[in-house]
């Protein structure tokens, strides 16, 4: 998912070299993303370890079917790491899209899930006939 996400991304948006990740405190412990990211010539910024706590209570209540995070206080985590560059977005959890979408996140933000799906597509209609 995460290489299909950065190949995507590459193709898509050739020009931008930077990408805001969100995701769990695991996902940026593993560093899968900027290891996979960095083969194809993209950076991965992650927030600080405070930040990544409240992304991660974000994630926690998202699972817990509680929606109570502002665009207000999503934007206010996010400008601090794009400042009034061009940086998108990455949601790098599945609960983050779903949260983005019920509040109303106004940036522009990459869901890899929905990545993944449409090359599952992509490739499934390619082969359609082997099915």
């Amino acid at each position: 998912m995460i290489g299909e996400t950065a190949a995507f991304l590459k193709f898509t948006k050739p020009d931008v070299g930077d990408f805001l990740l969100l995701a769990t405190e695991g996902t940026y412990i593993s560093g899968i993303y900027k290891k996979i990211f960095k083969e194809y010539g993209l950076n991965i910024i992650e927030p600080d370890d405070a930040d990544k706590k409240v992304v991660m209570s974000w994630i926690y209540k998202v699972k817990s079917g509680k929606f109570d995070v502002s665009p207000a206080e999503f934007e206010c985590l996010v400008k601090k790491y794009i400042d009034d560059k061009y940086i998108p977005i990455i949601l790098g959890c599945t609960e983050l899209p779903l949260l983005a979408e019920q509040i109303g996140v106004p940036e522009e933000y990459i869901d890899p899930v929905l990545i993944l799906a449409r090359r599952c597509v992509e490739l499934a209609e390619k082969d359609k006939e082997k099915f």
